[in-house]
């Protein structure tokens, strides 16, 4: 493909960015695709592309859809259209969609043109608006209630008026394990049955956990896809957010998106509306108060379930209801929970024991559903009657006697050091774990933190060894602590065993690396859905935050040292544009990871631990990775600082290498709007760098002069950056692009006033220099609307050209 848009731009190098407005770049650079795509020419005919776009491996699927984004009336030449894998705006005006789709049968071709269905959009709407399923944990929930439990709360007076309006708030409150979220989800079970067969009646429902923190906007997202899918008629609401977001790459923001709450429920669509949050007491505080704010707007009935918040509850007006257990439904829990002990039914069958346990339970679990799971749990180790009346006497009032009395259970066990490990995991992780990435976690060897397969336990094993502390949600596969109370007290409980978790978990994920060779790893890699990450349980958790734990460590694990010794060819996708990933050698891994402290040793500017921390052999500074991308790049590309600080004083540095896109670190820095690093690096180069062309590698054409530095930031509208450049001595302003001009005419174009006042201020402008193909920054602008742009540029003395 490359050589066939060479080609054509070498033929006509007069071509003008305002040809290519609307194209984005195949990788993400903008101004570098502007000349690659070709569109509409100005008297409105069609564009053809031959052979360029040929089949799915000409093109990854996410270069593809950006190439085509914001273009239609296209004619695709040279290949088959169904071997084609991602197609973006390829449509009539009429019929633009604005979207990435991946399955290329979801579209039908008609008289020339593709039209997607509109049930195929919904279906790629509701991916783009979230991940976040709230139906997935609303039906894990509902498999943990016990039969007939929380049905009081439908006889309440405050619920029966509440569910009677048209519009207000319940707020529901209670102690930590009361069943505030089971409750919830019983309500909303009983509101989506109510209304099943009302199109007119709309429930949705949202949950707060602390192990997962959403922002405001995920919430609402959240709530806005549970109505799409379940009304279509709200699509008519819901498409222009997306066709508006969805070509800039862009979000839409919490205003936005209750704008459109707002709209579908105040449309008239719904006579009854009902919404539903749990857990906002899990959330933090400054979203506690963006959801009050948000959600208490919406023309809605509004439940909330949270232990008590005494700092929010003046904020909204609310109906307050406490929820606290009821005594038949703790002898409802207790009646479900013995029927699946075997051993301890048999002896609740002698003597009234069955009533003794009950009467115990209520009077020790304090009003808490979480305590009285637990104390059952506790129950059912007993064998004899002697064993039942002991446990029944030392059994604990309150969560965290109750958690205490478990640990105890598990210290006296002989997997306690599995359990820890366990425990460990779940806790510090930086997302929820699934069953199987536990279960290899804590099949590692603690002294080698390789795999053993001799020391593996299989799911049944390891829950009934933590003795209910942990449970396993069944839809997503997602093992989490019992109650968000157990976090605390079980981080206590680890400290005592002066273990660095941090220090553990990166460990154990680089062995996991070390044991796929990703350290000098032979195959390709272009993304985490293909081989080896889905086969291989831990591999991808461990690809993604073995950095994060190394950051938290208290000191630098030698494990995680000797594995970035050892790294030739690391894998790592730098930008999430880069369709395959490229692969780094050990100083490239400790500039894209901010290692700064390893860095500093290896360069020798610290040399605290010579010995310890001794530099990789055979590798050099300025080494490149596959895609010849030095650390300095790395560094730069990645945002990282302090990094770029350190590698800036390393003797030998080259801060000018080119990578093979012929990006230099200057000019990925002013592309990015990184406004430091353009500081930092311009005290590193010459004034030739600083005019320095980037070295096109897609053109071929003989003298071709790319984009520089200045025209990167000023197309970009990059304020600080151009600011900077042009405080350089000897910058050259007027270095002219070979299709596009000057930064000047390139601006002009565009239409950032900001910039051309910026420009025009410096002594050398040429405020009538020409493309090749006669335009100046005058007509540039004058053609294209920008009045104020055309005068500011007359006013220094251009004269029209009749």
């Amino acid at each position: 493909m490359g050589a066939g848009l060479s080609k054509w731009l070498e033929d006509r190098s007069s071509l003008s960015k305002r040809k290519a407005e609307d194209a984005v770049d195949l990788c993400g650079d903008q101004d570098f695709h502007r000349k690659k795509a070709r569109l509409e020419d100005d008297n409105g005919g069609s564009s053809s592309i031959s052979h360029s776009v040929q089949a799915s491996n000409a093109l990854d699927g996410t270069a593809t859809s950006q190439m085509f984004q914001n273009a239609n009336n296209f004619q695709i030449e040279g290949s088959q259209f169904i071997e084609c894998q991602s197609y973006t705006n390829i449509a009539s005006p009429e019929e633009r969609i604005g979207s990435t789709f991946v399955n290329a049968q979801q579209y039908i071709k008609v008289t020339g043109d593709l039209k997607m269905t509109r049930e195929a959009k919904i279906a790629i709407v509701l991916e783009w608006l979230t991940d976040i399923n709230f139906r997935a944990i609303q039906a894990d929930t509902l498999r943990k209630r016990a039969a007939k439990t929380g049905t009081w709360i439908f006889d309440h007076a405050d619920f029966v008026e509440w569910i009677a309006g048209h519009r207000g708030i319940l707020w529901g409150t209670g102690i930590p394990g009361a069943g505030k979220t089971i409750l919830a989800a019983i309500v909303i079970d009983y509101l989506t049955d109510l209304v099943k067969s009302n199109k007119r009646a709309c429930v949705v429902f949202a949950y707060c956990r602390y192990t997962e923190p959403l922002p405001v906007e995920k919430i609402l997202a959240g709530l806005l896809r549970q109505i799409l899918e379940d009304y279509d008629s709200t699509w008519p609401f819901i498409e222009p957010i997306y066709d508006h977001h969805k070509p800039r790459q862009t979000r839409p923001s919490q205003s936005e998106l209750l704008h459109v709450l707002t709209t579908i429920f105040n449309s008239g669509l719904f006579d009854q509306r009902f919404c539903s949050l749990d857990g906002l007491d899990e959330a933090t505080f400054d979203t506690q108060i963006d959801v009050l704010d948000a959600l208490s707007q919406l023309p809605v009935n509004f439940l909330i379930t949270s232990r008590p918040l005494p700092l929010l509850k003046d904020r909204i007006v609310a109906r307050f209801i406490d929820i606290h257990v009821q005594d038949m439904d703790i002898e409802r829990l207790i009646e479900e929970k013995i029927g699946r002990m075997v051993t301890l039914r048999k002896l609740l069958e002698q003597d009234g024991w069955k009533e003794k346990v009950v009467k115990a339970v209520l009077s020790k679990s304090a009003g808490m559903f979480l305590v009285a799971s637990l104390q059952l749990d506790m129950l059912c180790s007993c064998l004899r009657i002697k064993d039942l009346r002991e446990a029944l006497d030392q059994l604990p009032t309150g969560v965290e006697a109750m958690y205490r009395t478990t640990l105890e259970r598990i210290e006296h066990h002989d997997r306690r050091n599995v359990v820890r490990r366990a425990l460990l995991w779940i806790i510090y992780a930086r997302r929820p774990l699934s069953m199987k990435e536990l279960l290899r976690a804590v099949s590692t060897c603690p002294d080698t933190y390789a795999f053993d397969d001799e020391l593996s336990v299989d799911e049944d094993t390891l829950v009934s060894a933590c003795c209910g502390l942990i449970v396993v949600e069944s839809k997503k596969g997602e093992v989490r602590l019992v109650h968000y109370t157990a976090q605390d007290f079980l981080k206590r409980y680890l400290s005592q065993f002066d273990v660095d978790p941090h220090a553990v978990i990166a460990s154990t994920c680089v062995g996991c690396l070390s044991q796929h060779k990703f350290d000098n790893y032979s195959g390709q890699i272009n993304g985490y859905q293909g081989m080896p990450f889905q086969t291989q349980p831990l591999l991808r958790y461990s690809h993604e935050n073995w950095a994060s734990h190394t950051r938290s460590s208290n000191i630098l694990p030698l494990p995680v040292i000797h594995f970035i010794r050892r790294c030739r060819r690391y894998p790592l996708r730098l930008d999430h544009r880069d369709s395959w990933w490229d692969y780094l050698s050990a100083y490239h891994l400790a500039s894209a990871y901010g290692l700064t402290t390893l860095l500093s040793h290896w360069l020798g500017l610290d040399d605290t631990h010579p010995d310890l921390w001794p530099p990789p052999p055979k590798l050099a500074i300025n080494a490149k990775t596959t895609k010849g991308r030095t650390p300095v790049a790395v560094a730069t590309h990645l945002y990282n600082f302090k990094t770029l600080k350190i590698l800036l004083r390393a003797e030998g540095v080259d801060v000018t290498s080119p990578d093979y896109e012929g990006q230099t670190p200057l000019l990925l820095a002013a592309q990015q709007d990184y406004v430091e690093f353009v500081q930092m690096l311009l005290e590193k180069v010459d004034i030739v760098h600083v005019n320095m062309s980037r070295q096109d590698s897609w053109s071929t054409v003989e003298g071709h002069v790319g984009d520089t530095a200045l025209m990167v930031a000023a197309w970009n509208g990059s304020v600080g950056v151009v600011k900077a450049l042009l405080r350089v001595e000897g910058v050259d302003v007027n270095r002219s692009h070979t299709i596009d001009g000057t930064a000047l005419m390139q601006v002009s174009r565009k239409g950032v006033m900001r910039i051309v006042q910026m420009l025009l201020q410096h002594k050398d402008i040429d405020v009538n220099a020409k493309t090749a193909d006669g335009q100046t920054a005058y007509t540039l602008a004058y053609e294209r609307g920008f009045k104020g742009i055309a005068d500011a540029i007359q006013n220094y003395g251009v004269q029209k050209d009749n």
